[in-house]
């Protein structure tokens, strides 16, 4: 049967589907590897950097945060950066169309990984309606049935799983 919920889930799809598609694989790939490197660099970094916001953030845990963000954001940019200039010499060996590729199962790959996190925050919220459209949903059980795995994954205030 289908329900409400797989409109919303192949919505969701379709819809990153198509903006990987737009983006590229080069792009969405820097993206996420531009956030994740970030977080590693600043994580590790951040301090270094730390007194030259002290002056303006007015305390040591404001100047970390702020330096942190800083170098989080500046990591992600240079990697943006670095894949405008990849993106270009694949359009330039006329192979734009494999990054568009990519870039669309990508998307729809980000797509169900945010599909998944919905049926688990559904599953996991208080009464019975949204569990409900869960078990009307074709997409959302298959999901459903991947959650006692991904839910080791997940902070322990979405653990209140409860399996279909």
């Amino acid at each position: 049967m289908v329900g409400p919920l797989d409109i919303l889930l192949v919505v969701l799809m379709l819809g990153l589907g198509l903006i990987g598609w737009r983006s590229g694989l080069i792009h969405e790939s820097a993206t996420l590897v531009g956030f994740a490197v970030g977080l590693f660099v600043a994580g590790h970094y951040y301090s270094r950097f730390a007194p030259w916001f002290l002056d303006w953030a007015g305390n040591q845990t404001m100047a970390d945060l702020t330096a942190f963000v800083a170098v989080l954001i500046g990591t992600w940019i240079a990697v943006l950066i670095g894949g405008v200039f990849l993106r270009e010499v694949l359009r330039g060996l006329h192979l734009g169309w494999l990054d568009n590729l990519g870039g669309m199962v990508l998307g729809v790959i980000k797509a169900l990984f945010m599909a998944e996190i919905i049926v688990l925050v559904l599953m996991a919220t208080p009464g019975e309606g949204a569990r409900n459209a869960v078990q009307q949903s074709f997409i959302g059980r298959q999901l459903a049935l991947l959650g006692p795995e991904v839910v080791r994954l997940v902070p322990a205030v979405l653990r209140y799983w409860k399996p279909l």
